[in-house]
């Protein structure tokens, strides 16, 4: 992940995931949503409780836990009455130290606070054909001296949202509301001030203004969706903003905000019998996107065409073009840059899932009017001998080349046209490599096993290191001396705007694998024994190969966990 934003994974803890629908929030009955160039925020991210230690010891040497202990949880869902839906659950986390060395001083240090989770959620149906609901989240740290200027002390969401069916169900009105409040100390408030979500410091932004004395930060989002949800033509129209205070990632999962994004498409979709086909679906749409400073961020068209034929074969393909428009998050807190449009396309096919072997194929090409590109390869492969077990092995390859890959800021070069520093950027050859392996064999009806093994090899390969002419413009300047430092991780650049910066070349290996026994030994009671391992290590070479990088892996540190997981149903 090269971007400034974090990753999405999904949660497969059992309490966290058991009546997981009934804390969703502004997911109503549509059949889709689409996003298009703008992600929908997670009200309720269940990975952050129990996450990794967020705070760090800062010293020569540390060892902090990899997870912060959760003390206990409580989660009741279910219906009172005939209307009302409800979900409320409250967690507890421990306080997380780390051992750390500066020197001859030895000590441990704060890097999680005591925190309490609360999520409550309560939809009530209304009418013939509308709900509506309310949530509120929670999160609440007790701070010592360590983390109060890292991290907040205290972060609420509240909102409301529902829908409503029109003409037998035929079309959908789905809308939401709601505001956030965090509060911390003014160091833990401006660092969420220039967190990638917002950049509230960039030098070029007008309708937002970098505060180091605030205590706290207000934000809001809104949503509405009108659509057709039956019939072979159907059109979705669709309205989203996102409040440059809007934070939410205490408990939930919020990419970025700053934004208001809107989408008009039709989707065709014909399910009868014909001659050759079972299924033919296409969609497109436009979509364009601003920020709160009424900058374009995102200008394209998008469509896709999916069909099934009578022997349950599918082949589908898709396409876009996405125009020159604004991105001000590229520069990472600088100023805007235009970065010109791009277009894709991409195709695959597959054969009958029913079949004991069932494969899928596709790939994608991707070109940007800088000369860049992105081309994916991937393949699905599933065996099923019998019933009872299933082997696939799933592939990937991608490879980048992009021309105007964000390296680092450098601050201080009174550099003017971008305000005294310089946004260096620069080529960026990257390949990447994993491949999935999954077995699962159920022996019976009370006992299964599952084994998974993903090895993945990333490279990346920087040249062409330039810099930002200008703000807001898509042109940059070369930086054409380039020396080692003698550490030989360093480059220098020489002559009246010079410039120093570490090397960013990386190679990347990585293998997971995972076992789960599950033993159902009484209608409701089982017994889950799991080993797990993630071997992973990062070296300084640029180059990709395959023998190379795969037979290192081996070789790489490992972090394994062995558990137990008892369950027992009490009929009472």
């Amino acid at each position: 992940n090269l971007t400034m934003f974090e990753m999405f994974y999904p949660e497969k803890r059992p309490i966290f995931t058991e009546g997981a629908d009934d804390f969703k929030f502004g997911n109503g009955p549509a059949n889709s949503r689409w996003g298009f160039n703008m992600s929908f925020p997670t009200f309720f991210y269940s990975r952050r409780i129990g996450r990794s230690p967020q705070g760090s010891a800062n010293a020569e040497w540390e060892d902090a836990p990899g997870e912060t202990t959760i003390l206990g949880a409580a989660k009741i869902t279910g219906k009172i009455g005939k209307k009302w839906t409800v979900g409320v659950l409250d967690a507890l986390t421990d306080q997380e130290e780390a051992w750390f060395r500066n020197g001859d001083e030895v000590g441990k240090q704060s890097v999680e606070p005591m925190t309490n989770y609360l999520v409550a959620r309560a939809t009530r149906e209304y009418g013939k054909d509308s709900k509506a609901g309310f949530m509120f989240t929670s999160v609440n740290r007790r701070l010592g001296e360590s983390l109060e200027s890292s991290l907040r002390e205290s972060a609420y969401f509240a909102g409301v949202d529902g829908y409503t069916l029109f003409k037998d169900k035929t079309w959908i009105l789905e809308w939401l509301g709601g505001t956030s409040l965090v509060e911390g100390t003014p160091d833990a408030i401006a660092s969420t001030q220039r967190n990638p979500a917002r950049y509230y410091d960039r030098p070029d932004a007008d309708h937002v203004e970098f505060d180091p004395t605030r205590t706290s930060l207000t934000g809001w989002m809104s949503r509405v969706m009108f659509a057709k949800q039956k019939g072979k033509w159907r059109p979705n129209i669709q309205v989203q903003a996102l409040s440059p205070g809007l934070e939410m990632n205490d408990v939930g999962f919020l990419p970025r905000t700053d934004a208001v994004s809107t989408h008009a498409l039709v989707h065709y979709l014909n399910t009868d019998l014909t001659k050759y086909t079972r299924e033919i679906s296409a969609w497109v749409g436009k979509y364009q996107n601003w920020n709160f400073d009424h900058d374009l961020t995102a200008n394209g068209v998008a469509g896709n065409y999916y069909m099934q034929l009578k022997n349950y074969w599918g082949v589908w393909a898709w396409g876009g073009v996405n125009g020159d428009h604004i991105d001000d998050r590229i520069t990472r807190g600088g100023p805007a840059m235009v970065y010109r449009g791009h277009h894709y396309y991409g195709a695959g096919f597959g054969n009958d899932s029913r079949k004991k072997v069932f494969f899928e194929m596709e790939t994608e090409h991707v070109l940007d009017q800088f000369d860049g590109t992105f081309d994916s390869y991937y393949l699905s492969v599933t065996y099923r001998p019998t019933p009872a077990v299933r082997v696939s092995v799933v592939p990937r390859y991608n490879r980048l080349h992009e021309v105007a890959q964000y390296v680092t800021t450098v601050q201080g070069t009174g550099y003017q046209p971008t305000y005294g520093n310089q946004y260096v950027f620069a080529t960026l050859d990257q390949r990447t490599v994993d491949i999935g392996i999954r077995t699962e064999w159920t022996a019976s009806s009370r006992l299964s096993l599952q084994l998974y093994l993903q090895p993945f090899v990333a490279s990346g390969d920087y040249s062409g290191y330039k810099y930002l002419t200008r703000p807001r413009d898509d042109e940059f300047t070369p930086i054409d001396a380039l020396d080692y430092d003698a550490g030989g991780n360093a480059y220098q650049s020489r002559g009246a705007n010079a410039v120093a910066f570490s090397n960013p070349d990386f190679n990347f290996r990585s293998v997971r694998g995972s076992a789960v026994a599950r033993w159902e030994f009484r209608p409701g009671s089982a017994m889950y024994v799991v080993w797990s391992e993630n071997r992973a290590d990062v070296v300084p070479q640029s180059d990709f190969q395959f023998r190379r990088d795969f037979s290192a892996l081996p070789n790489a540190p490992s972090d394994d966990v062995f558990l137990v997981k008892f369950s027992y149903w009490l009929p009472i």
